[in-house]
């Protein structure tokens, strides 16, 4: 167990839980029937609520990784490779998380209609994502 587990990694896993919590409330909200005004509404709140998960989900793996004691990646991508090279994840994760990184990226930095509404579609694999690597972490932070 890390022995860190009172302080600001417990803060930044709570914060995580509650965040992934929520992405995944809004993701299963029934919004069939809405206006098409009311279905952008929500379209826009999933993209912002994975936007602030992926945000999260780094900054929470880098934190455990530094309470851990290892060598502090700078960037979402060196962090999760961290993860895979310290045996946290497998390949097919840090995959995932990548895109979800990617994802993150282009959303941040050109709006395009159709490329809004590819994230879109990703949302649930995203979520399912954010997901195991909360429970990833949790397990390794009870170890």
């Amino acid at each position: 167990m890390l022995e860190q587990t009172g302080g600001h990694l417990s803060q930044q896993l709570a914060e995580f839980n509650r965040a992934v919590t929520s992405f995944d409330q809004v993701m299963h909200y029934d919004f069939s029937g809405r206006n098409a005004i009311e279905q952008d509404i929500y379209k826009n709140a999933c993209i912002q609520k994975f936007k602030y998960c992926t945000e999260l989900s780094w900054k929470l793996a880098k934190r455990f990784l530094e309470e851990k004691g290892g060598d502090v990646a700078t960037s979402p991508k060196m962090v999760y490779r961290r993860f895979l090279g310290d045996l946290f994840i497998d390949e097919e994760t840090l995959t995932a998380l990548f895109q979800t990184l990617n994802d993150r990226n282009l959303l941040s930095r050109v709006y395009k209609e159709s490329m809004f509404g590819e994230v879109i579609d990703r949302l649930p694999v995203h979520l399912d994502t954010l997901k195991k690597l909360l429970l990833i972490i949790q397990k390794a932070i009870r170890e």
